[in-house]
């Protein structure tokens, strides 16, 4: 062999040690593993991705165990005192003082309900005008504090509502806004609406 080959083969020969001693270091590592397993030193190794445990009758303390679920305690949900609402005095009373019982008013008219109130009126309380005819209620408007002096007024244009020549009723109502029933009604009262 020439001198010139040598260093050829020496060199593929490194090379292929060089490729093959990794695998060879990893096979080895393998086989002690297996052969001489690590003896329990409280760390876990995953070996499996399945999560089975195992039962075991008697725990010790190099073996990992997982503690035990506590059954779910249902509170009671807490519930909303109502705090009472302000009571209407025995005393207090809607008085009605116009149109007078019986007005005749034409069916595309004007008119000025008015009223006075013994109480002041509280926060959230409110006066309701309804007219009432031939089944049908009408809600004609709203007053939630004095507007005429210590009394109250609404002005009312009937040409903007469907009101039909005849009779019909007129009452109002203090109530707290966006509840029913009233808290408290004035009499009622007729009106008569002629035909224009």
């Amino acid at each position: 062999m020439s001198p010139e080959k040598k260093p050829k083969k020496s060199l593929r020969s490194k090379r292929f040690w060089y490729s093959v001693m990794p695998l060879l270091l990893l096979l080895a590592v393998i086989l002690f593993v297996n052969l001489f397993p690590p003896e329990a030193t409280g760390v876990q190794t995953a070996v499996s991705s399945s999560p089975t445990v195992t039962p075991q009758a008697d725990a010790t303390p190099t073996t990992l165990t997982r503690a035990p679920i506590l059954p779910a305690i249902i509170l009671p949900s807490p519930t909303a005192t109502m705090t009472p609402l302000p009571q209407l005095p025995a005393a207090a009373a809607i008085t009605p003082y116009g149109p007078p019982p019986n007005s005749n008013l034409p069916q595309n008219g004007r008119a000025a309900f008015y009223w006075m109130y013994s109480e002041p009126v509280q926060a959230g309380q409110q006066f309701v005008l309804s007219l009432r005819q031939n089944g049908e209620v009408f809600i004609l408007g709203t007053v939630a504090e004095p507007n005429i002096g210590d009394n109250f007024q609404l002005l009312i244009d009937f040409s903007a509502i469907d009101i039909l020549p005849g009779t019909a009723v007129w009452q109002l109502h203090l109530e707290r806004q966006n509840e029913t029933p009233p808290l408290l009604s004035s009499q009622e009262r007729i009106i008569n609406f002629l035909p224009d």
